[in-house]
């Protein structure tokens, strides 16, 4: 899994920083992290949602969740936001695809 996680590092960033072991001691919903995220820069924003799709073509829910893990992560995206992990997933690609389509840099 280290080695996929090499090739994601956007996401790395995202789930061993924002979503890391003790995110809800800064934050008080995984809807505010992604808030927060939507704000990032748009090139950030472009090599995150690379970093999604990288996923959601090659992995499962099993591995989404090993994926997560793997960085330090203490979110669930079954138990912080309702959804399977790739479902998670999905919704983040659908949320950063709005968010530079509104900034015109779709």
């Amino acid at each position: 899994m280290e080695k996929f996680a090499a090739g994601v590092p956007s996401f790395a960033n995202l789930m061993g920083g924002a979503f890391n072991q003790d995110w809800r001691d800064e934050w008080d919903t995984a809807a505010e992290v992604v808030t927060s995220v939507l704000g990032e820069r748009t090139d950030q924003l472009r090599n995150l949602l690379k970093d999604l799709r990288r996923i959601v073509r090659v992995r499962s829910d099993d591995d989404i969740d090993s994926l997560l893990f793997s960085l330090g992560s203490g979110f669930s995206p079954e138990t912080d936001w309702g959804m399977s992990p790739k479902g998670w997933v999905q919704d983040l690609e659908v949320r950063l695809e709005r968010e530079l389509v509104a900034r015109g840099d779709a």
